[in-house]
């Protein structure tokens, strides 16, 4: 006799088991800036709002109250490159103390039959970029790097969007053109030329006065496909745009930044919350404005505990390896405990007009995150 209708609903239903998602993760980092190589140092430092400026020896300024006196810019070098003058030759240095970092890490990197590099550098229509020798970077990175059957190198400039080239990086990887990304930058902006020219269109800081100060840097991240959760954070979702009005907050409503954070939540009408934000902004007014504009744009009644984390605050204007490095203190954040969270916001913004959002979730899968009681979580596919 067949069980009724009645009874066949009292029946408990088989469990749904969840399939594997194909995620894009970010396996490991190579990392060179003021506060070392380790990311839980450059979290340590930046939370604690440990700056890194220090007096440069050879660029002195009039002080802000008494134009007789002089007092020496700061800036955010790295003194284990003080010998080396040229932007080449620190750039060089640092791309290879950030590689070889990811190399020792990873002695057999799994790069398989296919690699994309992506690599960010200072813009050729600045000093310090038409320095900067292109070639001998290709050759540094073909030489270094493990051999596969297909590698394609990338030099790009964050004017080309930052963003924009690791959201086209991450979608050729999960449509199995590559087997893995190497994503990264560099950059420089500590020599007396590049001080000089950046002093043409913002205040630098000094003893005696506030400003910005240039600082250096250079960032690998190891981004493979995978089903798996070994990982150090899925990249979940990414949006990027254009800011018509870069650098006019005090003049413009400025509605890139929160474009492309809407566009990364994939919902126009109720714009998430992040737990926690990476922002590579300076300290300037306009730069400030520009995310309270953006806040008030996308979360006016915002509660007081979102954490914001600000690396440019104190490593300086790192140049083109800001998106990379706000990556890896992202990356940081997601792995240190208390108090843990479970996903952050990663934003682009700054002096030029590219702007972008992308979401960084902790491992395990996303699909497994939700099934926890947490209201920071984010779960939307690539």
């Amino acid at each position: 006799m067949c069980p009724s209708k009645t009874s066949l609903a009292s029946y408990p239903s088989r469990p749904e088991v969840a399939k594997p998602q194909t995620v894009v993760q970010i396996m490991d980092i190579g990392l060179c800036c003021r506060f070392g190589s380790e990311t839980a140092a450059l979290f340590g430092g930046v939370a604690t709002n440990m700056s890194t400026a220090r007096p440069h020896p050879g660029l002195m300024l009039p002080a802000e109250n008494n134009p007789d006196q002089l007092q020496p810019i700061h800036t955010g070098a790295l003194p284990e490159f003080d010998d080396l003058t040229s932007p080449q030759d620190r750039l060089l240095a640092l791309l290879e103390e950030a590689l070889y970092n990811l190399l020792e890490k990873q002695p057999s990197l799994p790069v398989g039959r296919s690699l994309l590099v992506i690599l960010l550098l200072p813009p050729i229509d600045t000093i310090r970029g038409s320095q900067v020798d292109h070639q001998q970077i290709q050759a540094f990175l073909r030489s270094t790097l493990p051999e596969a059957e297909q590698v394609e190198i990338r030099l790009l400039t964050p004017a080309d969007g930052s963003v924009s080239a690791l959201l086209e990086a991450c979608e050729q990887l999960k449509k199995g053109m590559w087997d893995a990304v190497l994503f990264g930058g560099a950059d420089t902006l500590v020599d007396t030329a590049t001080c000089l020219e950046v002093m043409q269109s913002r205040t630098l800081l000094t003893a005696g006065s506030s400003g910005i100060f240039p600082g250096e840097a250079a960032v690998f991240l190891f981004l493979q496909k995978t089903t798996t959760a070994p990982g150090l954070a899925h990249i979940t979702t990414l949006a990027a745009t254009v800011e018509p009005f870069p650098g006019q907050a005090d003049e413009k409503s400025m509605t890139g930044l929160a474009e492309a954070i809407r566009k990364s939540t994939q919902d126009d009408q109720n714009t998430l919350e992040p737990a926690a934000v990476i922002l590579p902004l300076d300290a300037s007014a306009c730069q400030t404005l520009e995310w309270h504009q953006v806040r008030q744009n996308l979360w006016p009644n915002a509660r007081q505990g979102m954490e914001e984390l600000y690396p440019c605050h104190f490593l300086g204007d790192i140049g083109a390896a800001t998106l990379p490095l706000s990556v890896a203190l992202g990356c940081a954040r997601l792995d240190f405990t208390y108090s843990a969270i479970t996903s952050l916001l990663v934003c682009e913004a700054g002096a030029t007009p590219p702007r972008g959002a992308l979401w960084l979730h902790k491992p395990p899968y996303p699909g497994e995150a939700m099934s926890r009681k947490s209201s920071k979580t984010v779960t939307i596919p690539l």
